[in-house]
């Protein structure tokens, strides 16, 4: 995942954060299409009502790191053209026995795959093109 950024964060709290982050970045940047989910290889044919609703996620996101704890928001799809999507996602980071949080927002953007039979579509060269925190030196990009 390190290598899909463009530059690395010296804060491993902040690095694990954008790991989770792309994670659920590639199932949640498709949420403003209907009944659209990860890609995974079935292990027989679909057994479930093609029109069957996936349950709402409930966002923001808490998620529990190593060192700390991290609020992600929904994330935005700005475009997506043809085959290549870009998005932004809203976070607030906490590290353990810190009195603030710190706000940013991660930009990435991604090839994908749709697979219109199946409802599914794929993320290929996930990269994060932008990560800012204001309140942090140099905005969280040292």
């Amino acid at each position: 995942m390190d290598k899909m950024l463009p530059y690395r964060h010296p804060d491993p709290l902040i690095m694990s954060t954008l790991r989770t982050l792309a994670c659920l970045s590639i199932a949640a940047a498709t949420a403003a299409l209907p009944i659209v989910t990860m890609a995974q290889a079935p292990a027989a044919p679909a057994a479930a009502a093609p029109n069957a609703a996936i349950p709402p996620d409930s966002w923001p996101r808490v998620l529990d790191l190593t060192k700390g704890q991290a609020l992600v928001y929904q994330p935005q799809v700005t475009s997506w053209t043809g085959n290549m999507i870009s998005f932004r996602a809203a976070m607030a980071i906490k590290a353990d026995g810190a009195k603030d949080e710190n706000f940013g927002v991660a930009l990435a953007t991604a090839r994908t795959q749709v697979d219109k039979v199946l409802r599914t579509v794929v993320f290929e060269n996930l990269t994060f093109s932008k990560i800012d925190f204001p309140t942090l030196p140099d905005r969280g990009a040292s």
